[in-house]
């Protein structure tokens, strides 16, 4: 997209108030204007998903080219993290992990990854999360470590799926 067109959707967003912003340097840096949005937009990919097939189907099409990327379910791997026998990485960019991440989990953004490797053990199991179910970066990652010898799972939920899921509990 250009630059006018981001612009001219960031802006609808503002005065929508589903976005905010703040100024560094020369960089406005846009972001959702509260949790709520959060929760409607994720409503509303659900929603997608259920409604439009093919949503699903680009979804399933993308996961499909991924073929040895096993998808391990946020609680199955919070299990595993609580016996010890699990390594969670957070492969999204450090300032979103510091704006809240799952507990437990390690920062390694996609372009650390490879440097990263050196100090993981290889025995033991390795799941990976983004932004969600629509996120591929942890599919990559999960490519990546199994090209490197690693055992690694795709986490399909994000962050605000282990909000609901804590809230449930």
């Amino acid at each position: 997209m250009s630059v006018a067109n981001v612009s001219r959707h960031l802006q609808i967003l503002l005065d929508a108030n589903l976005v905010k912003y703040s100024k560094r340097g020369t960089y406005v840096i846009y972001c959702l204007a509260g949790p709520h949005i959060e929760g409607f937009l994720n409503a509303l990919w659900r929603m997608s998903e259920a409604q439009l097939a093919d949503i699903t189907r680009v979804k399933n099409d993308f996961l499909s080219q991924c073929e040895d990327v096993q998808t391990l379910s946020l609680n199955e791997v919070l299990h595993k993290m609580d016996e010890g026998s699990m390594i969670l990485l957070d492969v999204r960019p450090a300032d979103e992990f510091e704006a809240g991440h799952i507990p437990g989990a390690i920062s390694v953004p996609m372009e650390e990854l490879h440097q990263y490797m050196q100090s993981l053990p290889k025995e033991t199991p390795i799941a990976a999360y983004c932004r969600g179910p629509y996120c591929v970066a942890a599919a990559e990652a999960v490519g990546k470590l199994q090209r490197e010898g690693f055992s690694a799972f795709r986490v399909e939920e994000g962050v605000y799926e282990w909000r609901e899921f804590q809230a449930q509990r």
